[in-house]
């Protein structure tokens, strides 16, 4: 499926259980051949601050989360994920941690 970034840029994300996230402010991205590949949507409502300010005070209050594509059910509005939000949380969590995504 083809989508392009103007497209998930501010949409609203739900968890399974249709509880709000936030919204996607950015996207993480790797290169397949000549394309880029969507691998995951930030996710957050403070998500732009935390983007562009890289600090411990961010890290510590959890302004966004990152969600991996293979989470995402339906490119509906909002989004809908296919995991709950503690499980958004704990795979954010892991990811930080054994990939270095920081806030």
């Amino acid at each position: 499926m083809r989508v392009r970034l103007h497209d998930l840029l501010g949409r609203r994300v739900v968890d399974c259980e249709r509880r709000r996230l936030g919204r996607v402010v950015d996207v993480r991205a790797s290169r397949h051949e000549d394309e880029l590949r969507v691998d995951a949507l930030l996710v957050g409502t403070r998500a732009g601050l935390a983007r562009v300010m890289q600090t411990r005070w961010v890290e510590r209050r959890r302004l966004r989360v990152t969600v991996p594509w293979e989470h995402v059910d339906a490119l509906d509005d909002p989004i809908r994920l296919s995991i709950t939000a503690h499980d958004v949380r704990e795979i954010d969590a892991r990811l930080d941690e054994e990939l270095g995504w920081t806030q």
